[in-house]
C-alpha cells in the first residue's frame, strides 16, 4: 500500500503534535525536524542563525540564549520546535 506524500505529511504533523501550532510554524518545525531531528546540537543552532559556535557557547554559559538547551553529557541540544518558534519570532520583530 503506497501512501501519497500528503498522507505521510499529515501523519507526520499529527505524530509530532504540530497540528496545534500555526501553519507556518508547523511547516518550519517539520522541515527542521526532517533536517536535524527532534534536537539540534549547538553547532547546528549556530549554523542556522549564522553565528559563531563560540558565541552560542558563551550565551549558554551567560544564560542569555533565547532557547534553553538540554544538556546531554557534555553537549547542549536545543528542542527543534522551540528553535522554529524563535525563527518565526525573529521574523515578526
Amino acid at each position: 500500500m503506497n501512501k501519497s506524500h500528503n498522507q505521510i505529511s499529515a501523519e507526520f504533523y499529527l505524530k509530532q503534535g504540530l497540528d496545534r501550532l500555526p501553519a507556518e510554524v508547523a511547516a518550519t518545525t517539520a522541515m527542521l525536524i526532517m533536517q536535524f531531528g527532534p534536537l539540534m546540537c549547538s553547532e547546528q543552532y549556530a549554523e542556522l542563525f549564522d553565528i559563531k559556535h563560540g558565541t552560542v557557547e558563551r550565551q549558554i554559559s551567560d544564560e542569555t540564549i533565547a532557547v534553553k538547551p538540554k544538556k546531554v553529557g557534555r553537549k547542549n541540544f536545543f528542542p527543534t520546535v522551540s528553535v522554529a518558534l524563535l525563527v518565526h519570532a525573529k521574523e515578526a520583530a
